[in-house]
């Protein structure tokens, strides 16, 4: 089977969630396995994921006609390229509005490539009803509940219903130590893993990279939804 682009979206329509930290352990989980990867900054907050990752990730702005053109039509070439959009808060609404307009999830299909949203789950009715809306404008869509743990441990099915590719993935809690170093712009993930980035403590090297098993382990059993799905094996859970 030849390979195909996944186009991951990481979205809440609140801001201070962890977009931006699930965004960057995907794109370092990828790149990690010597996969391409773009990665797309909607997000106005700093750091911002251009600031993690400047040598695979653009900021894009979809203000005017020009740029929504440009973003969208990155994201739906099949070019076996995963691609990742950090969707910041402000742009939830107008990205999910153009991206209904557009059809993109029926384009993502004609190019034969899978469209993916990372949505933050949260426990209140805001995200609760936007994780509904997303559903019925952008059906055929996988829409993935993502658990910060450092906001919710418990997943809330009654909100965040699933099933098949899409059941919930889990960020496990940073120590505060270290997720005040992981939030240092310019620290990679991907150099941890690699051991070329020194922290100090042994104690935090056994926390981080303990940490980040678990995140990637994540990633790995999701990618193996996502083909299962593609070859119709999947089954509701």
């Amino acid at each position: 089977m030849s390979a195909r682009t996944t186009v991951y979206v990481v979205c809440s329509p609140l801001d201070r969630v962890g977009k931006t930290l699930v965004a960057r352990l995907l794109a370092e989980f990828l790149i990690g396995d010597d996969r391409n990867v773009e990665a797309f900054d909607l997000n106005s907050g700093t750091p911002s994921l251009v600031d993690y990752l400047p040598g695979c990730t653009y900021s894009a702005d979809i203000g005017d006609t020009r740029g929504q053109m440009a973003l969208f039509d990155q994201l739906v070439g099949n070019d076996a390229s995963a691609k990742i959009v950090d969707l910041g808060h402000a742009a939830f609404e107008q990205f999910f509005t153009i991206a209904a307009q557009v059809g993109l999830a029926e384009e993502a299909r004609r190019h034969h490539a899978q469209l993916v949203v990372l949505f933050i789950a949260s426990p209140d009715q805001i995200s609760a009803k936007a994780f509904a809306a997303l559903g019925r404008w952008l059906p055929g869509i996988i829409l993935v509940p993502v658990y910060n743990e450092a906001l919710i441990r418990a997943p809330q099915r009654e909100l965040y219903p699933t099933g098949g590719a899409a059941l919930p993935l889990r960020v496990p809690v940073l120590v505060p130590s270290l997720a005040r170093i992981a939030a240092e712009p310019g620290f990679s993930f991907a150099d941890v893993r690699a051991g070329r980035t020194a922290l100090g403590a042994a104690q935090f090297h056994f926390e981080l990279e303990s940490w980040l098993r678990r995140a990637f382990l994540e990633f790995r059993e999701l990618e193996l939804r996502l083909l299962l799905a593609t070859l119709g094996l999947s089954r509701p859970n």
